[in-house]
């Protein structure tokens, strides 16, 4: 039973994708690029840092639609997520053990054997962390690969909106030319607070919270091993 993990790295990267990797430059001049990238560093330092937060983001409309709702820690983490539409999987990552559960269809995507699909779907599934098939799962769940991969390429910061609210809080909004937006914390910590992409025909947002407090998802109990290649 060949296993084709590969499937969930391809939609990891494309629901990453459908945020902007690299803000469209405006007109705004040399010093609102210089403030806009130092804010930006300055976010990204707080997530990398940050003991544990959680990401809630949709990707796309309709029947094209994809979310993540994680909870993430340096450690640790866990929550659900859409790897393609249609497709259901939750997932609870440890120091030393990814556990998994998903419909039928998402395992079969996933393995390529729907006799493994047929044995597992819907139930916890368990496997070494270390395990090489699962490093795009592991991204979803630990925050500084996670924060490391969503901003690497991200640049071109040339405009800095005015201050605004989201979600009620106190934000500074970094913004481009395709009208995408990033909100950092303008007080406090400056932590990411949210996304919005919808240049380039693209759209998608993530919005950041529970810095320091983010609940994390139980160990499964009663989890079996994936079967093995035969």
């Amino acid at each position: 039973m060949a296993r084709q993990f590969g499937r969930f790295a391809v939609g990891v990267v494309a629901v990453l994708s459908l945020l902007p990797s690299t803000l469209a430059p405006t007109k705004n001049g040399a010093a609102h690029a210089r403030a806009a990238t130092t804010i930006f560093t300055e976010a990204k330092t707080a997530m990398m840092n940050a003991t544990s937060f959680h990401v809630l983001g949709h990707f796309g409309s309709g029947a094209g639609e994809t979310t993540i709702d994680m909870s993430m820690s340096p450690s640790k983490g866990g929550g659900s997520f859409q790897p393609f539409p249609g497709g259901t999987m939750e997932v609870v990552v440890t120091a030393s053990t990814v556990y998994i559960r998903a419909d039928e269809r998402t395992w079969q995507e996933l393995t390529g054997s729907k006799s493994t699909a047929e044995l597992v779907a819907n139930r916890w599934v368990k496997e070494p962390e270390a395990n090489p098939s699962y490093p795009s799962i592991v991204e979803f769940t630990d925050s500084r690969r996670f924060v490391g991969l969503l901003t690497t390429g991200l640049a071109g910061f040339s405009e800095l909106a005015a201050q605004a609210r989201f979600r009620g809080r106190p934000a500074v909004v970094l913004t481009d030319s395709e009208h995408d937006k990033i909100y950092v914390a303008a007080s406090g910590t400056p932590y990411l607070l949210g996304i919005q992409g919808q240049g380039n025909g693209s759209s998608g947002s993530m919005v950041f919270s529970d810095f320091g407090d983010a609940p994390m998802p139980a160990v499964p109990a009663h989890a079996v091993n994936l079967p093995k290649d035969g």
